[in-house]
């Protein structure tokens, strides 16, 4: 859908799968924005909750629109989002999130000539709120400081005409894969301290990452070759970016194998590995013995050790 003409219109889109325990509260959040010039856009992915009697007591509010669509997740509920919204600008709240209410005014006031804009943020469950996370502003970088702190979907404002579209063939690590995308093909990244959502921790069985088996690294090490065959393709992968995919790579391999996986199925990853990287000490000071020896049990330790020194061996 086009986009109206008004330049400080933003469009929330709020992609949403069986929410009914939470999405009334981000809803709130998302239209009691110090910036008045929003739009809601609720795309409700096939629940079978009780999701849409959570959402129509918000259907009266002009800036609301709702769309109910089959289920087919996330990133394809997220696209119909960019197709139908209006504003000239996007962010896109998790059904489970919560927007500070000056987090809009804060990254319109952040992203300049850039085209996406990043805010910090806080994690919270029942107990309390955690310290916000805080950014390292020095990096020239904003694809580096992107890998370094990977930020959440929440808490980013992204140029309408920027946008692009979602993967919809992935269903784990989406959130990383797009913004990697639109930073490999030349977006400008901003980044600022000021906290502008509130990420809900909670192990409800229908999160994606619980489903999806998130945080298995054997999940994550086909993104992470994936990532640097992305930069490649676009001619973005400096030998900074390189590094920290790769160090990225040798820890998720050391999780592997301490988790007990077997080393063939990890050995694999070595051979993409930059030798420069390999060769920097910060590299090889994660896999020390005295940092092992603080995890492990002596004998699982010098096993550990040693494999790990085979795979790094036979990479260079």
């Amino acid at each position: 859908m086009k986009a109206v003409n008004n330049p400080h219109l933003v469009s929330i889109i709020i992609p949403c799968y069986n929410s009914a325990k939470f999405i009334e509260y981000s809803i709130k959040s998302a239209l009691n924005q110090t910036h008045k010039d929003i739009e809601c856009l609720i795309v409700d992915d096939g629940s079978t909750d009780q999701t849409a009697e959570k959402i129509s007591s918000f259907l009266k509010n002009s800036n609301v629109r709702y769309f109910k669509k089959a289920n087919g997740g996330t990133c394809s509920a997220r696209n119909l989002g960019i197709a139908q919204a209006k504003g000239q600008f996007m962010l896109f709240l998790d059904s489970d999130d919560l927007l500070t209410k000056n987090a809009v005014k804060t990254l319109i006031n952040t992203i300049g000539d850039h085209d996406i804009a990043f805010g910090s943020w806080a994690n919270f469950n029942d107990k309390g709120v955690a310290e916000p996370i805080r950014y390292d502003l020095s990096s020239i970088s904003s694809s580096e400081t992107y890998l370094h702190f990977k930020p959440t979907v929440s808490t980013a404002l992204i140029k309408s005409s920027e946008a692009g579209k979602w993967d919809n063939s992935i269903h784990v690590w989406e959130v990383t894969d797009y913004f990697i995308n639109l930073l490999a093909m030349g977006a400008k990244a901003v980044f600022t301290n000021e906290v502008v959502t509130r990420i809900r921790q909670h192990s409800d069985e229908n999160r994606a990452s619980l489903q999806h088996k998130h945080f298995d690294p054997l999940t994550t090490l086909p993104f992470l070759l994936r990532w640097k065959e992305t930069f490649r393709k676009y001619g973005t992968l400096t030998d900074q970016i390189e590094y920290l995919l790769d160090v990225s790579i040798i820890d998720n391999v050391f999780t592997a194998l301490r988790h007990g996986k077997p080393s063939r199925e990890v050995k694999f990853y070595f051979n993409h590995i930059n030798k420069k990287s390999l060769a920097n000490l910060q590299v090889n000071k994660i896999f020390s013995l005295y940092s092992f020896l603080r995890h492990f049990k002596r004998f699982q330790t010098v096993m550990l050790f040693k494999t790990m020194s085979k795979l790094l061996n036979r990479s260079k």
